[in-house]
């Protein structure tokens, strides 16, 4: 595993690329109502909302 690939990746991941449809998009966005703490918590850990839903 490359972690230097692996971080570079992530931070250029967006929700267009998990899915475009209304249902992926509502999902992250009401992820991110509910969740503040947790989307400001993930990028810790080279994670991000959109690449979860």
């Amino acid at each position: 595993m490359d972690i230097a690939k692996t971080k570079e990746y992530y931070s250029e991941y967006g929700r267009e690329d998990v899915c475009t449809c209304a249902y992926c998009h509502n999902l992250v966005d009401e992820i991110k109502a509910a969740y503040p703490e947790l989307t400001e918590f993930l990028p810790d850990f080279d994670r991000r909302v959109e690449a979860q839903a």
